[in-house]
């Protein structure tokens, strides 16, 4: 009896959803029954009716409830003064928080809250974790500047084999790093295949010495291909197969945002931060040039930029000032520790600065001189990707929240 008035509960809410196009208000419904357990597909906004960012968000969320009105997409909302249990629960620690639930597993937005940013990640995370494609012409429109790509080359002789299963596995946990493809081909190693486009052949070149399919590819860009050295068989390891993710998942230059931040700090190796004014022709140019000292150095460096002008302050406690974008300084968050940036743009002073760091010719600096600095948003990234503080990335790139505390969320006031 209560699975089926579990059922009509939900009928009734999709039907709510899809003629009146409203937020459906989840304060009090059997959340987790509801979103969790019914492979439903639900975009929830966690809000405190006090909190302005909330306010401000409410008509934009609205907006995005109508864009997919013919979407399987459900649209949701919590209001946490009036069920703080289930906020608790749902590990919220400032307002608004959103979260996509996708059949049973949850994946926060933690970008600028734009229509259009929001409306990106909706796609992105409500599309079929991995695509299918039968040529490469598909493949060349799938590439994305964005995301790294990990293409699965298959034959019809694999096809029925666990391991597009396990490949569609990793897909769904990484689908927020990372697109996935298979390419099945009836005799991938024909090389008429690949002659209408350059990136065909570079992909040729790769797998035409292969003895076994299927065949795992990375493309960080249409320049760089990596290929997984480990053959399909009974005695694969697995866990190579997410270490290999892992370590491609990031283009060659991305831009430090919510999204990469977890990946970049994460990587083990120090930080090597472009720090550019994106309008400037000469940091664009300095950004495609260093992408070249990216690949040279991948084993060594994580590679990123960051918007100079946003984060002004932050540039300038390293003495990087907005007449001297682009410049680049190395951080090291394992050890705490930063170089001496280095301002001058020539490829042989980008190439001695980083070779010198890798053989310690270049001391590091310890942060000891942020001590008392003060607060806020621009100090609180300084000192997480130093590794003095690690944080959440919603909280370094927060675009603005409020927030209570953090063992229980205060509901009845406003923080200042």
């Amino acid at each position: 009896m209560k699975k089926l008035f579990l059922i009509f509960v939900i009928l009734n809410l999709i039907l709510i959803s899809t003629k009146e196009k409203e937020i459906i208000d989840l304060t009090n419904k059997p959340f987790s029954e509801i979103v969790y357990e019914n492979n439903s597909l639900w975009f929830v906004k966690f809000f405190a009716p006090w909190c302005p960012h909330c306010q401000k968000l409410k008509p934009i969320f609205e907006e995005l409830a109508q864009k997919f009105e013919n979407h399987k997409i459900l649209f949701g909302e919590v209001n946490c003064q009036n069920n703080s249990k289930l906020c608790h629960e749902n590990d919220i620690e400032g307002f608004p928080t959103l979260i996509l639930y996708n059949d049973g597993a949850s994946f926060k937005f933690s970008e600028e809250r734009t229509i259009d940013n929001m409306k990106d990640f909706v796609k992105h995370m409500t599309q079929s974790p991995i695509q299918m494609i039968s040529n490469l012409n598909t493949l060349q429109h799938d590439l994305s500047p964005n995301y790294s790509t990990f293409l699965l080359v298959s034959t019809p002789e694999t096809k029925n084999k666990k391991y597009h299963k396990i490949f569609s596995k990793f897909s769904n946990q990484y689908r927020k790093k990372a697109k996935f493809i298979i390419l099945e081909l009836d005799d991938p190693k024909n090389s008429k295949l690949y002659q209408d486009s350059l990136l065909g052949q570079k992909i040729h070149k790769r797998i035409e010495k292969s003895e076994s399919f299927p065949l795992l590819l990375s493309f960080i860009d249409r320049n760089t291909i990596e290929i997984f050295d480990e053959k399909f068989d009974e005695n694969l390891d697995w866990q190579k197969i997410s270490e290999f993710i892992d370590r491609y998942s990031l283009p060659l230059m991305p831009e430090l945002n919510s999204r990469t931040e977890e990946i970049i700090l994460n990587s083990g190796n120090p930080t090597a931060l472009a720090i550019v004014d994106v309008q400037e022709s000469s940091s664009k140019a300095y950004l495609k040039n260093l992408k070249k000292f990216s690949r040279e150095f991948r084993e060594n460096f994580t590679f990123c930029w960051l918007n100079g002008i946003e984060w002004e302050d932050y540039a300038e406690q390293f003495g990087i000032h907005r007449k001297d974008f682009p410049a680049l300084i190395v951080l090291d968050p394992k050890k705490g520790a930063y170089y001496k940036p280095l301002l001058e743009r020539e490829n042989k002073d980008i190439q001695s600065y980083l070779n010198e760091i890798l053989n310690g010719k270049i001391n590091s600096q310890t942060v000891s001189f942020l001590k008392g600095m003060g607060k806020g948003r621009k100090m609180k990234l300084l000192v997480i990707l130093l590794g003095s503080v690690i944080m959440g990335i919603g909280y370094i790139f927060s675009f603005g929240v409020c927030r209570g505390k953090k063992r229980k969320i205060d509901t009845n006031k406003k923080d200042n």
